[in-house]
């Protein structure tokens, strides 16, 4: 997924309104971690991506659209 953090909002709190927004699930349970330069600052712009792992969500399976192009379900 891909999106920015609203003015005033956190790391977390942007992780779910994204996740609502781009893939139609609300994140229950996640873990932070990396936050990584952008490799291509040239092509992409200077950002810096935060990493999480989403463990658990509400709202069914995730849906795939062309703006979240890395989302996978993982098995544990």
């Amino acid at each position: 997924m891909g999106g920015h953090v609203e003015p005033g909002e956190t790391l977390e709190a942007a992780l779910v309104r994204e996740a609502q927004e781009e893939v139609g699930v609300t994140p229950t349970e996640f873990t932070w971690l990396a936050s990584v330069e952008e490799r291509h600052p040239k092509l992409y712009g200077n950002a810096i991506h935060h990493v999480f792992m989403v463990s658990a969500w509400d709202g069914g399976d995730p849906v795939r659209t062309h703006r979240a192009s890395m989302v996978r379900r993982c098995r544990t």
